[in-house]
């Protein structure tokens, strides 16, 4: 049995969790709101994560990444919003290091248990004194476990929490849960975005399964997403389990868990990267891109991405246009397509095949104009691999919020 809360009071669990949450205001947000959040677990948790693919990482990315190359069992993260610490030379890492050992001494673990990870503007130094001042504080808090605090702490330009709880009914422990918080609305494209995502677990299972599954979930979801066509310096998605649950570790990949497992994660990973294209900075529309009918995934994710990513089409969307030529233009740029052999439907109005195709411009433009999400789809006749994109439209608010950002 799988009980699915993917929104509302989430707290709420049967479970035994040994992760707490807290959240709390040091001063790096002008508004006062929180922006230093923490996630701790009572015993030693299995870690992986995924980051940024911008060669201009931020000082949390490279510190998280060089521990977790040493140390894959994690007690901590410690996260804060306004201020994202990159292009802030060796002072900004230095400053986070100086930050980390301060939380990890007081809270009692090793300095290399614990990650980090920033959000906020690039190239302005962070204010350590506001952040070292605060630690004991959120120390304290996380006695208090406030999930609704540390959703608050890790938020900039969203416009709502974004949040995900599943749980897996199992025999042998009572349940396997996943709980995940995630930020994100903004520079957000492959490979991840300005996207900070945090996912814990009880799952007791081989690394290695839970490693390639983690992955391939990452790769259909927030690798497949785009707000803008901008990577960001500090985009970071992790995954912690206490491996609590059930008792022996599962080796099997077809063992019924983890197939049921990674459903439930891929489901988790999806919502959160469709939520983040939903709150895309000044976004009205979701674009659902499918590619298919393609010789393989590569090919078909290129064509897909390149739709979702084009200005033209997202402007097109933003005004209701069912706009077929620059759907066509976006997928001829990767040239993998021709226009002799594709068809593209708008929901389910063929609007093109090998040709143009006669259809109700005014009824097609009125069901994309009442519907938050839109459907397109192109099929090629190259093969049998599809592959599904996320972008959203692009409006007069995301400029203005993104001109106006700094200050």
């Amino acid at each position: 049995m799988i009980d699915q809360f993917a929104g509302g009071n989430i707290e709420l669990s049967n479970l035994q969790e040994n992760f707490s949450f807290a959240g709390v205001s040091c001063g790096l947000k002008l508004s006062g709101k929180k922006d230093l959040g923490a996630i701790f677990c009572k015993k030693k948790a299995l870690t992986f994560a995924v980051f940024t693919q911008n060669s201009v990482a931020a000082a949390p990315v490279k510190i998280s990444k060089k521990r977790l190359n040493k140390n894959k069992f994690i007690r901590a993260i410690l996260v804060n919003s306004g201020n994202a610490n990159a292009a802030t030379g060796i002072d900004g890492f230095n400053d986070a290091i100086e930050i980390s050992k301060n939380f990890s001494d007081l809270i009692g673990i090793e300095e290399d248990e614990v990650l980090l990870a920033s959000t906020g503007i690039i190239g302005v130094r962070l204010d350590k004194s506001k952040i070292i001042s605060k630690i004991p504080a959120l120390v304290d808090r996380l006695t208090l476990n406030n999930h609704l605090d540390f959703k608050e702490s890790i938020m900039t330009t969203d416009r709502f929490e974004k949040e995900y709880f599943e749980t897996i009914s199992s025999k042998e422990c009572g349940g396997i849960y996943i709980r995940a918080y995630a930020k994100g609305c903004g520079m957000i494209c492959p490979n991840l975005a300005t996207m900070l995502v945090f996912i814990t677990s009880n799952i007791n299972a081989d690394e290695k399964i839970l490693k390639e599954m983690f992955i391939n979930c990452v790769n259909k979801s927030f690798n497949a997403i785009s707000v803008d066509g901008d990577t960001s310096t500090n985009d970071s998605v992790f995954f912690m389990t206490d491996m609590s649950c059930p008792e022996n570790t599962i080796n099997n990949r077809e063992d019924n868990l983890i197939i049921e497992f990674e459903k439930a994660l891929n489901r988790c990973c999806i919502k959160l990267a469709n939520d983040m294209v939903r709150d895309g900075e000044g976004s009205t529309k979701i674009l659902e891109v499918r590619a298919i009918g393609f010789a393989n995934e590569e090919n078909a994710k290129k064509v897909a991405s390149n739709i979702a990513k084009s200005t033209l089409v997202k402007c097109a969307f933003f005004g209701s246009d069912p706009n077929w030529g620059r759907i066509l233009c976006a997928a001829g740029n990767t040239n993998l397509i021709d226009e002799d052999s594709v068809s593209i439907k708008i929901f389910d109005t063929e609007v093109y095949n090998k040709r143009p195709i006669n259809f109700d411009k005014e009824s097609l433009s009125k069901k994309i104009s009442d519907n938050e999400r839109v459907i397109i789809e192109i099929y090629n006749n190259s093969g049998d691999k599809s592959f599904t994109f996320y972008g959203c439209d692009l409006t007069f608010d995301y400029v203005k919020l993104n001109s106006e950002y700094s200050t």
